[in-house]
């Protein structure tokens, strides 16, 4: 989330309107992907995107979305380098 809300991540997003940007959840990656996400971002194939939600038992594990089959998994949340996709809200 830091990373949406950072200086980087507003330059990324170009300060489009007044909406506030922040991780997809676990439940918005995956239905992204039955929308074909990965066909039509570039990029989104050969890279995993954390996501804002979190193990319900264990919040050193966050779920991340699998660019290259479409799949949401856990990745451990120690600064792993996995990317970010923000959207707006």
């Amino acid at each position: 989330e830091a990373a949406c809300k950072s200086d980087e991540g507003k330059a990324a997003n170009a300060q489009i309107g007044e909406k506030a940007f922040g991780l997809p959840s676990k439940e918005e990656f995956q239905a992204a992907e039955k929308n074909g996400v990965i066909e039509v971002v570039p990029n989104m194939r050969d890279r995993w995107f954390w996501s804002a939600s979190v193990r319900p038992d264990n919040s050193a594990h966050a779920f991340v979305f699998l660019g290259y089959n479409g799949d949401v998994g856990l990745g451990y949340r120690d600064g792993s380098i996995v990317s970010v996709c923000c959207v707006g809200r």
